[in-house]
């Protein structure tokens, strides 16, 4: 797309030492060269970049700038903006000649209106048109811009497949870290991390700008390739850096960078791309379009021009139109509804649907408990039949057993004789999870294994509600038993899975290598070639990995909570048990 009307003398650079052999353009009279937009390497504005510092620390700006190089390269470009600031690339440094023929949808300088249910229809378009875009959500409610921004993030997924610079202003606000207790909220979060880990496939190239690094969710931040730190002075902040670091690079390297974060001067940042061997520290040069970041002043009042060229609006408007659901303010509209009426009809219907949903689900939990409470009763009635047909030895002939006489497997044959009492129609049916445990111990009878390991196995994990109920089931019916805490099958054990208890010669190594989940697979595959064990760092250089950050101690952690390795400071060593 080529920049029309902002462009009033061309000459050819002569500055040589940066390399840079495009003309030099002068914008409403301040005359600038294409090497001053270019403090973000171009190379690194081809992968996903987090530019993340403090307010008033210039990463808009340095933002705006890389976007000002791409329009000019005529690439495709879309920001999404929250803040109501970027409408200044359609305009001159001055507020009032043209700039780049970017389409502002929404906001309060908009040429086409959005509307909160267009999200996936103007993904679709912008996927398919050949022109630069701005989505102004500030006029937005937060919950309508959830739903817009989600629309429109899913839809961009699947309908691009060319080159599109997409940049997402405040982009803790579509993809926040921490629990997201609302399902519309976390749809949203899915559909920002989406974007950002499989989105390069589809042509898409992510500019995530954020003030709160440590509010931006870690699927999305550890994603992108390059890094442009600037000031940042809050140390949650300063760690979600440091998480970063621990994911691309050496942290050693990161310190100076870390330390220098509060100190660095408005404007001024690191830049940080390690597959492309770039950390600098580098000062921003000024935009040339007009900065509608900057505090409102008197006597400025910027003024969008009419004409974009070649770009057909009444067309992009006319498609956008055609959205499926017809948004609130355009049907209120056209049924003659005025604003504090919609309003009324919203908190009206809103009020419905609160009444409704109480009602159905107070109607469905009596259900449900009139229908546990039947099988109860159920139960207790066929147990009270049972007594009645067998009987029961009168209480005053029932044997004593002395504590003396309580032998070591007292336990077990009590829960057998109880087991062997009952009958199958009186109790409860095994859990899948009880039957996947049981069926494990079974089949690699005779290596005894833990709770833990069993789980883990059975591609779980030893905790909660699921796996207590199915480890007591296994006990009270002596389908396992327990000692020194490793789980044995007994002979009914066997019997319930009908596998023989025969066992032996199982390869354990080959067992934990197809159970274990990423990265303690590779870490264990790897610890196995080095029977004396390796270092955390030679065990980390090995796997490409720092031995640090959250994957990093997941992966020994689940070797160390399944009894796989001995740990002697610094030293790992497979268990032999594990190799057997």
């Amino acid at each position: 797309m080529a920049v029309q009307d902002h462009a009033e003398t061309t000459s050819v650079c002569e500055d040589r030492s940066t390399g840079c052999d495009l003309p030099a353009v002068r914008y409403c009279g301040v005359s600038a060269k294409p090497a001053a937009l270019m403090s973000i390497p171009t190379e690194a504005l081809s992968q996903h970049l987090a530019i993340l510092g403090k307010t008033g620390s210039g990463k808009t700006t340095a933002a705006k700038g890389a976007v000002e190089s791409l329009l000019r390269a005529d690439k495709r470009v879309c920001a999404i903006d929250p803040t109501g600031a970027w409408y200044g690339l359609r305009l001159g440094g001055d507020g009032h000649s043209a700039g780049f023929p970017v389409v502002v949808f929404g906001g309060s300088h908009a040429d086409v209106d959005l509307s909160e249910m267009g999200g996936a229809k103007l993904a679709e378009i912008i996927a398919g048109g050949t022109f630069s875009a701005i989505i102004d959500t500030s006029l937005m409610t937060v919950g309508a811009r959830t739903r817009f921004f989600t629309d429109f993030a899913e839809a961009l997924f699947r309908a691009n497949r060319r080159p599109l610079h997409l940049v997402i202003d405040e982009a803790h606000l579509f993809a926040p870290q921490g629990r997201v207790p609302d399902p519309a909220s976390g749809r949203m979060v899915h559909a920002a991390n989406n974007l950002v880990s499989g989105g390069r496939s589809r042509g898409l190239r992510i500019m995530l700008i954020s003030q709160r690094p440590a509010k931006l969710h870690k699927d999305s931040l550890t994603q992108v390739q390059t890094l442009i730190a600037m000031r940042l002075i809050a140390p949650q902040d300063r760690a979600a850096i440091e998480d970063w670091i621990g994911e691309w690079t050496d942290a050693k390297q990161g310190r100076e960078v870390i330390a220098s974060l509060p100190s660095l001067a408005i404007g001024e940042g690191w830049v940080w791309a390690p597959e492309l061997g770039i950390l600098e520290r580098r000062t921003f040069p000024s935009i040339l379009t007009f900065d509608s970041s900057r505090a409102p002043e008197d006597g400025l009042e910027p003024v969008l021009p009419a004409s974009l060229g070649d770009i057909d609006i009444h067309a992009i408007t006319a498609a956008l139109a055609q959205e499926p659901a017809v948004a609130p303010a355009r049907m209120a509209k056209t049924i003659g509804i005025t604003s504090n009426g919609l309003e009324a009809a919203k908190a009206e219907a809103y009020a419905a649907g609160l009444r409704e949903g109480i009602g159905r689900g107070w109607d469905a939990a009596v259900s449900d408990m009139a229908s546990t409470i039947e099988g109860l009763v159920g139960k207790l009635r066929s147990r009270r039949e049972t007594i009645a047909a067998n009987g029961l030895p009168p209480m005053d002939g029932l044997p004593v057993v002395r504590k003396k006489e309580i032998t070591a497997d007292a336990p077990a044959s009590r829960r057998t004789r109880e087991a062997e009492a009952s009958t199958d129609d009186t109790r409860e049916p095994l859990t899948v999870y009880a039957k996947a445990l049981l069926g494990d111990a079974c089949r690699l009878h005779p290596v005894r294994l833990s709770w833990a390991q069993l789980a883990t196995i059975g591609g779980r994990k030893a905790r909660g509600g699921a796996f207590n109920h199915a480890r007591r089931q296994l006990l009270d019916r002596a389908l396992l038993v327990e000692g020194n805490g490793l789980a044995s099958p007994t002979p009914e054990g066997f019997s319930a899975v009908g596998v023989s208890p025969a066992g032996g010669g199982h390869d354990m190594a080959a067992v934990w290598l197809k159970a274990l989940p990423q990265p303690a697979n590779r870490m264990f595959g790897e610890l196995l070639k080095h029977p004396r064990g390796l270092a955390a760092s030679a065990l980390g250089t090995a796997l490409g990995m720092v031995p640090r950050g959250g994957r990093w101690n997941d992966g020994i952690a689940t070797l160390r909570r399944n009894d796989l390795i001995e740990k002697t400071g610094d030293l790992m060593v497979v268990r032999k048990s594990a190799r057997a």
